[in-house]
């Protein structure tokens, strides 16, 4: 059967026609003479019956054939590989880190070793990592400093920081600066690990919680929390800092006269082309309704008329994209985070506010929708 039954498409189908019609052929025979008419119509019904089967056979074959040559052709459907849990380990104990780095990588994480918080914090600036593990005590930068500053480049950073000196640190301490968790030297791999997929799990359910639905940035509660970790940071080191407060022009009237739909999707792209505007390093969330935040740390004066040139831009090649019925623009004010005289960071949020607010008003006194 296997013989007859092409794996070609083609001459399976043609095999079947022609098996079919002599099975036809043969049912439609009439047997003679009278005499063996009986036992020879027998036989030609059962041979018409076979054919008539073999026939079918053959185009089911040909089907299959076709199919499995257009999946070769496209190629198997499988799903993306998820990529290896990046962690990065700092320690300045050499022999720590070989045993560290050869236990994670047995487990699937992809490590990276350094004897120097600054090196890390380097590295960490090229490229995110999925979570930090540093000692507390080392020459130069310390851990807990290292877990704060990494924290502002990268929030999502699980941190977990570790010591032999328990007696001198504790998990308050730690956790205030940033980490996760804190364990103590010595630890075996299991235990490790075990801290690494409750760090894990921890942030995933604090993305969850700090994170608008509709736009994916930051929302509210994470923006104040995120700023509160900048402000400290810009009093330690002096930088400048400023926040930008943006406002959806007339978004009231895109909801009003499109559904609320449209106005969703409004927002959803006013997210998009303020990630595309500002620096990953920038924290950018959505405060509620049509209001974004966004805080620029080490801010120049320049760099900050640079980039709400560059939000313009945006905005106007979108517009001229989507030529649709209604114009996206936003209305932006902004304030400056003075270290010498620092304020909290509802005052700060006010400025940017009353200053946004000004902009609009004279938008509308220009006749422009606001």
């Amino acid at each position: 059967m296997a013989g007859i039954v092409s794996r070609r498409p083609a001459a399976g189908a043609a095999t079947g026609v022609i098996i079919g019609a002599l099975g036809v052929l043969l049912l439609g025979v009439d047997a003679s003479p009278a005499a063996g008419r009986g036992t020879a119509a027998v036989l030609f019904k059962v041979a018409g019956y076979f054919f008539l089967f073999v026939s079918v056979m053959a185009f089911l074959g040909a089907i299959a054939s076709y199919r499995r040559a257009r999946a070769s052709r496209s190629g198997p459907v499988r799903p993306a590989k998820k990529a290896d849990p990046s962690i990065m380990i700092v320690d300045d104990d050499v022999a720590i880190l070989d045993v560290l780095q050869q236990s994670l990588d047995m487990e699937g994480y992809a490590c990276q070793v350094f004897t120097r918080g600054e090196d890390a914090l380097a590295a960490l600036e090229r490229k995110p990592a999925d979570v930090l593990l540093t000692d507390i005590v080392m020459p130069g930068m310390r851990g807990l400093e290292l877990v704060g500053r990494a924290k502002l480049i990268h929030p999502p950073l699980i941190a977990i920081v570790m010591t032999g000196f328990a007696e001198e640190f504790s998990y308050d301490e730690a956790v205030r600066a940033g980490a996760a968790d804190f364990i103590k030297k010595p630890f075996t791999t299991q235990e490790l690990l075990v801290r690494v997929k409750q760090g894990r799990l921890q942030e995933h359910l604090k993305e969850i919680a700090i994170t608008d639905e509709l736009t994916g940035l930051t929302n509210r509660r994470g923006f104040f929390a995120f700023t509160q970790q900048q402000m400290k940071h810009a009093r330690r080191s002096g930088e400048r800092m400023v926040l930008i407060f943006a406002d959806v022009d007339g978004l009231k009237s895109i909801n009003d006269t499109f559904g609320h739909a449209v106005g969703d999707r409004a927002l959803v792209d006013a997210a998009h082309i303020l990630r595309e505007t500002f620096r990953d390093s920038d924290i950018i969330a959505r405060m509620g309704g049509d209001e974004f935040a966004v805080i620029l740390d080490d801010a120049l004066e320049s760099g900050v008329a640079a980039v709400q040139d560059r939000l313009a831009k945006h905005l106007a090649e979108y517009n001229s994209r989507r030529g649709g019925s209604f114009r996206l623009e936003v209305s932006v004010g902004r304030a400056v985070f003075d270290a010498a005289s620092p304020v909290s960071v509802d005052e700060l949020v006010r400025e940017a506010d009353k200053r946004m607010y000004e902009e609009k008003q004279r938008k509308k006194g220009s006749g422009r929708p606001a």
